[in-house]
């Protein structure tokens, strides 16, 4: 299937134009829903270029997909990236119409620091503190779903007499020192505000976590407390564990194409089949299981609790 790329296109502007690169998908296959893809980099480095391959599958696949540059923090401090990933989404919503893509139907995926972007971008929808003046103004933010690979979810206050490290490793718990994205000194308000953690709620969009196994940057462990928060809420979550996956395991091509089609799965299953898939489970449980399902979990199987064999043929994970 064929794939369009339109690179360098200016998406907004902050003392100079913002670019993407847009990846169009077949007409044939078009499935209306846009990916913002956003790569990692510690926030001082890396480039969209980074992910061109799982852009190209992603979009083969059906996808509208927008791979943004965003300032790095030596052009500009936190929270200046934020601020364009955010555009980035504005201007996906604002050539939706242009694209053939419905504009409920706007996906953000990030990979380390991007995903901490991610998870901040769908914790922070609309929220005008947060929005910057990238371009397109009054435009929402709001996404439908986010995929976050092997992101960085909360930060600690590291002790003034501890060294500082260019780039620092995690705490036990997968948390990072606060200084690694902000400048100066900053308190506790400050820590939790640039933490996804601390917007997990029953109003976050349905979210996938991608994590490595043998990640020593950003471990696994850091995900976990995220994880069982919006499990807690209510909210539709996967988790998937790659068990020698180190750091970066997705710029392995045969990694990428592998979480980009669990991403694909993921995101009809949010957004195209949701209902039709809990209807076919419905169907199939007997009524005793299908009430202690729902009671236990707190929400339908299926939404994160339910991997398929075959049509119809419902395998009930691990942990169910």
């Amino acid at each position: 299937m064929q794939t369009t790329v339109m690179e360098d296109v200016p998406y907004g502007y902050a003392g100079r134009d913002l670019l993407a690169d847009v990846y169009r998908p077949d007409p044939s296959r078009d499935l209306g829903i846009a990916v913002v893809q956003v790569h990692g980099g510690a926030w001082r480095r890396g480039s969209r270029k980074m992910l061109r391959h799982m852009c190209e599958h992603m979009s083969s696949l059906g996808y509208t997909v927008v791979a943004p540059e965003y300032r790095f923090l030596d052009e500009a401090p936190w929270p200046a990236s934020l601020h364009d990933v955010k555009a980035a989404i504005r201007w996906t919503r604002s050539n939706a119409a242009n694209f053939g893509v419905d504009h409920d139907r706007i996906v953000i995926q990030g990979h380390s620091a991007g995903g901490q972007l991610a998870l901040m971008c769908a914790g922070t929808q609309d929220e005008s503190e947060w929005e910057g003046d990238s371009g397109n103004p009054d435009v929402s933010t709001a996404v439908a779903a986010v995929v976050a690979v092997y992101p960085i979810c909360q930060f600690y206050l590291q002790d003034p007499s501890q060294p500082r490290m260019t780039y620092p490793l995690p705490a036990v718990d997968g948390s990072m020192p606060a200084y690694f994205l902000l400048d100066g000194q900053p308190d506790e308000a400050a820590v939790r505000q640039i933490s996804p953690l601390a917007y997990a709620g029953p109003d976050y969009p349905p979210t996938m976590f991608w994590l490595g196994g043998d990640d020593g940057y950003t471990p696994a462990e850091g995900s976990f407390a995220m994880y069982r928060t919006l499990r807690d809420a209510q909210v539709p979550v996967d988790l998937h564990i790659i068990g020698e996956g180190p750091h970066a395991f997705d710029l392995t091509e045969s990694y990428g194409v592998e979480l980009q089609i669990a991403a694909d799965q993921f995101i009809r299953r949010m957004l195209l089949e949701r209902e039709e898939r809990q209807a076919a489970v419905r169907r199939t449980l007997p009524e005793e299981m299908w009430s202690r399902t729902r009671s236990a979990s707190g929400h339908l199987i299926g939404e994160g609790t339910l991997l398929f064999d075959s049509p119809g043929l419902p395998i009930l994970s691990p942990g169910f």
